[in-house]
Parts: structure tokens; sequence; C-alpha cells
């Protein structure tokens, strides 16, 4: 790594993390986290929520000559490869903004955000005290003291999380897209609104969001494609994907995805944005409409296994 760290056991610098103002909310659930990865039963599926590898740890570092950095270091396979950005409410576009015109080493900043139903699908402190009340009634009589710590940490982040400003509507898909190679690469998901299933959920008329209503293990919902704007499309990642839906029907959804993620930004792995989800322009959404189709039905036939394919659209269409 370029940028000179000064471990988080280091007094060496202004700020120091055992000096951090403990009066702040978001600097108490920092530490809790940070120690809450030395519980093994809730670490393993936290690491599956912000869909990091299986030898994932967090450290809590400084970086020589820089005032602001993330609140943690991921390190994955022994080597640091991503930072988390912790919050209260949604992500913060401005910090992330300064990260991105001066980069970090390693460049890539996750963010996590207080609720579930937030601006960008992130991962959420929300979900973890969930998890985190669940986990300490499991491990309540094998670990006491875990179970204290779980239940202190949940109890801590629903008392302190704020809710996102996001303020969505659902709409119609908006008229641009009214277009045959549209239908064709989203027939799938367009069918599902007729079952309410999926829902256009969005912020600004112009805008696209399709999204489940409810994840398939119970989670938030989630959008399957996006478009801000006159923008660019994104979808989720096959990493994200992975992480959000049940295993079961993961393994029926897995070719189709993948193929499309494969075809359409090739390398895809490397390319993902801060969110997981995979950026593309309107001319690959048409040039690629079949794969669309083919990996948005493997999700309609899990949701809606006896569904005709020609049903009606003039609802969601408006």
């Amino acid at each position: 790594m370029s940028d000179k760290l000064v471990s988080s056991r280091s007094r060496a610098g202004a700020r120091d993390f055992t000096r951090e103002n403990d009066q702040r909310a978001e600097n108490r659930i920092n530490v809790l986290l940070y120690a809450c990865q030395a519980v093994p039963e809730f670490w393993r599926e936290c690491r599956r929520e912000l869909g990091l590898s299986e030898d994932a740890y967090l450290r809590r570092v400084l970086v020589d000559g820089r005032q602001e950095r993330p609140d943690f270091l991921v390190y994955e396979g022994g080597i640091p490869t991503c930072w988390i950005e912790a919050e209260l409410a949604d992500r913060n576009d401005q910090q992330l903004g300064a990260y991105a015109d001066n980069p970090l080493d390693p460049p890539r900043v996750l963010s996590l955000v207080g609720p579930i139903m937030n601006r960008e699908g992130d991962p959420s402190l929300e979900a973890m005290a969930g998890l985190a009340a669940r986990v300490a009634g499991d491990v309540r009589q094998s670990n006491p003291p875990a179970a204290e710590v779980l239940e202190f940490f949940a109890e801590l982040i629903r008392e302190h999380i704020r809710p996102s400003r996001l303020r969505t509507r659902e709409r119609d898909i908006p008229e641009r897209l009214r277009v045959p190679w549209f239908e064709r690469a989203a027939g799938a998901l367009l069918d599902l609104i007729e079952d309410d299933t999926v829902v256009n959920a969005t912020k600004q008329a112009v805008s696209l969001s399709l999204q489940l209503r409810q994840g398939l293990k119970g989670t938030s919902s989630m959008s399957l494609l996006t478009q801000k704007g006159l923008g660019d499309f994104d979808f989720p990642s096959p990493v994200r994907m992975e992480r959000y839906l049940a295993a079961s029907v993961w393994q029926d959804v897995k070719p189709a995805w993948t193929a499309l993620c494969e075809a359409v930004q090739p390398g895809w792995r490397h390319r993902m944005n801060a969110s997981q989800r995979i950026v593309v322009s309107p001319a690959a959404v048409e040039r690629h409409a079949d794969l669309f189709a083919v990996a948005f039905e493997s999700i309609k036939n899990c949701l809606s296994p006896n569904r005709p394919p020609d049903a009606s659209r003039e609802t969601c269409m408006g």
C-alpha cells in the first residue's frame, strides 16, 4: 500500500482511535462492530451481508498524512482489499466523492448505512442489529458474554439510526422506455409488476428502479434494474445476488445471471461499483436484451413459476 498506515494500537497522529469522541453514537457503534467480529456466529453472517470473503476481518487504522479516512480497513486473504465507511443514515456522497477524488489504497470504499430501506440499496446497520439480536439468542446459553455484547450492539443501532432521506413513489415505466427492446429485456419484471411482486419505486418520475418488494431471504427490497434519469443502467452483480437470494433460488438463477454479467461486463468482478452492482450503458442493455430477458425470466420462474409469459403489461406501462 502506498499510503502509510498507523495501526489502531498506535498513539501517533492527531487523531487516535483510542481517543475518539465516544459521545458520538456512530463512534460507539463502530467500536462495538469492531469487537463483535470476534463472535464467530455473528461475524460469519455479517461478512456475507457485506459481501466479504470467509477470511475477512476489520482493522481500524489511521492513514499517515490524511485527516479523513473511512472507519474500517478490510483484510481478505491477509491483504487489505477495501474500506468501509459507516453512517447512521444514507451514504455520505460528499465524503465518498472526496475519497474518489483523492483515492486511498486500496481505492474501493463500501458504504454501511443506517436503515435497511436506503437510497442505494447498501448493506445496513439495521440489518446487522437484527442479525446480532438473533445470534445473541442462539448463543445465550453457550456464550453469555457474547450475547450481552451483541444485544447491546443491536440496541444501540436501533436507538440511533436515522431514516433514509429517500421518499419513493410507485410509478409507471418512463415514457422513453416504452419501446420494444426494453419490453423484451425487462418483460419478466414487467409481468411481476402485474403480480404486485415487483414495483417501479423511484424518487423522480424520469427514473427507473424495478424492485422486488421483499427479498427472498426476508430482507429488504432490492432493485433488479435501475436507471437514474437518462443515465446508465445498473443491476446487481452475482456477488450481491448470492448474498440476497436464498441458496436454492440462487442455484437456479446463477447460470443465466452469470452469463449476462460476463457478456455485458467482462471482468465484472473487478469493475463493480461500491454497491456491488454492474453499470452498463442503455445501448448495452438494448444490445444484450435477450440475455437480460433470460436472466430476469429465471427470477420470475422462482417467484411465479406458473404465470404465462405473455400476460398484459398495460397497467405498469401506463
